[in-house]
């Protein structure tokens, strides 16, 4: 009797496994991947492997929930445009708690800096403080390309053509998208420096 069943068993488990690829492509077809086979679905997923290794993450910084208190009385004051206090206020935190950002948190200090300096027409200024916000070595791509293109724009109300230009090819080189807006500005760039062939 328990030869029987050993034998039923087994017989059982190999009809089981030989009809097993049977019932797994009838699951595939129900799922819509008709004509799918099992190693292409694993070659697909190799593929797929491959592919993600050739995309590097990127590290993302944040601001402390100190730093982003001190940035909020900032934005108090540009909030109903008073720039001076918006200064007053950022030159505060230079002083007293610039030593303890960190590089990520400076480059948001400088870019408040030539924001404000933006705001109140102190070009010169802004430019200043846009170059040390590039400096840092803590940038998100957003601050460091939108960094970039307003500096390039801010070289064109100087009339620093040649600066300009320089600034937004090297945008233009990391800039994912690309509108028309940027190459007129390019265009206008070499058209004030008389290279006619470029523009």
């Amino acid at each position: 009797m328990i030869c029987v069943k050993k034998i039923l068993s087994n017989g059982v488990l190999a009809i089981s496994l030989t009809l097993l690829p049977l019932i797994l492509n009838s699951i595939a077809v129900d799922l819509g991947f008709a004509g799918f086979s099992f190693v292409q679905a694993k070659a697909v997923n190799q593929e797929v492997e491959k592919s993600e290794a050739k995309y590097k993450t990127k590290k993302s910084y944040s601001l402390r929930q100190q730093v982003f208190k001190d940035f909020a009385k900032v934005q108090e004051k540009t909030d109903t445009e008073d720039w001076q206090g918006a200064l007053l206020v950022l030159k505060s935190i230079e002083k007293t708690k610039e030593a303890k950002y960190t590089s990520f948190e400076k480059a948001n200090l400088w870019n408040y800096f030539a924001w404000v300096n933006y705001s109140l027409e102190k070009y010169s200024m802004a430019i200043r403080y846009y170059e040390r916000v590039l400096n840092e070595e803590q940038l998100s791509d957003a601050l460091h390309l939108g960094t970039l293109y307003t500096l390039a724009q801010l070289q064109f109300v100087e009339e620093d053509y040649q600066r300009a230009i320089q600034l937004l090819k090297k945008w233009m080189t990391i800039q994912p998208i690309i509108g028309a807006g940027p190459y007129v500005l390019l265009a206008q760039g070499y058209y004030q420096l008389n290279d006619m062939e470029q523009s």
